[in-house]
């Protein structure tokens, strides 16, 4: 299982907090390459999703009123966490998919990097086509 110094990764964000889904049925996070039991949570109900669509309906309103710059300012700081982070979510995204360890960083572009723009690669049918 990779390392982390977070916990309480069976909890997910319902309503605006971190909290288990209410239903029965379990989600088994497993390794595909060497079936490694990742984890397991609660999968949400109906109900718990009702909740969140409205929690985030509410949130909106507020978001809305910010300026650009203070809205700005929270993603930026997202994706300086998602760099400071970036060898641990690599590290879950090869043992959730199964890869390699050497396939991995590529699908986070290797390194954190300027994570503010973006890129539109071409597709045709069903097919990705790198340039």
């Amino acid at each position: 299982m990779p390392t982390s110094s977070y916990q309480n990764f069976e909890l997910q964000p319902l309503a605006g907090h971190w909290r288990a889904g209410q239903s029965e049925r379990k989600l088994q996070v497993v390794n595909p390459f060497n079936q490694e039991n990742l984890l397991e949570l609660n999968l949400a109900t109906k109900e718990d999703l009702d909740e969140s669509f409205i929690a985030a309906r509410e949130a909106q309103k507020s978001w809305a009123l910010m300026a650009p710059a203070a809205r700005a300012a929270i993603m930026l700081k997202a994706v300086a966490i998602f760099d400071q982070r970036h060898d641990e979510i690599v590290e879950w995204i090869i043992a959730e998919s199964g890869q390699h360890p050497y396939q991995g960083p590529n699908r986070m572009g290797g390194g954190p990097s300027d994570h503010t723009g973006s890129r539109q690669l071409p597709v045709s049918g069903s097919r990705l086509y790198f340039t």
